[in-house]
């Protein structure tokens, strides 16, 4: 049964993803003929489809926070990222990869200092995390230079 609804989930963000994937060719296209805000608007209903879907399925199974995760990381809404990464450390927080999936929004929206803490603590619970190390070296990197500005 949960890989039923594990599969449906996929199966209806890859829809999704392929809807918004032409909703924007067509946005593409039509900034061209009719401009900026008809262009801003589609793309804003693109956003919205893809969100009410995530929505509508996270209530079936909690096991998908990756997923869900990474599909508002990916259509840039940083703070619902980081609101449901938040939850999933709660539900399981000696998951790496809940802390790093936190980490990783925090970096998206900008926000160093919390993303350092986070893939900090990522790095505590799987020290070979090799991309938690990588990251962790360029925020690293990116608050030393901010810091000498």
């Amino acid at each position: 049964m949960e890989n039923d609804i594990q599969q449906e989930i996929l199966n209806e963000l890859r829809e999704s993803r392929l809807r918004t994937e032409k909703i924007n060719n067509l946005a593409k296209k039509l900034v061209y003929w009719l401009g900026v805000p008809l262009f801003i608007a589609i793309l804003s209903l693109a956003a919205l489809i893809s969100s009410d879907i995530i929505e509508k399925y996270k209530k079936k199974s909690d096991v998908k926070y990756p997923q869900i995760i990474n599909s508002y990381r990916n259509m840039g809404d940083f703070d619902k990222a980081i609101e449901k990464s938040k939850k999933f450390v709660e539900k399981a927080p000696d998951n790496y990869y809940a802390w790093a999936l936190l980490g990783w929004s925090y970096f998206d929206k900008g926000d160093l200092t919390e993303a350092r803490k986070s893939i900090e603590k990522s790095l505590q619970l799987y020290p070979d995390y090799e991309s938690g190390q990588k990251v962790l070296k360029s925020i690293n990197l990116r608050l030393a230079q901010k810091n000498k500005k």
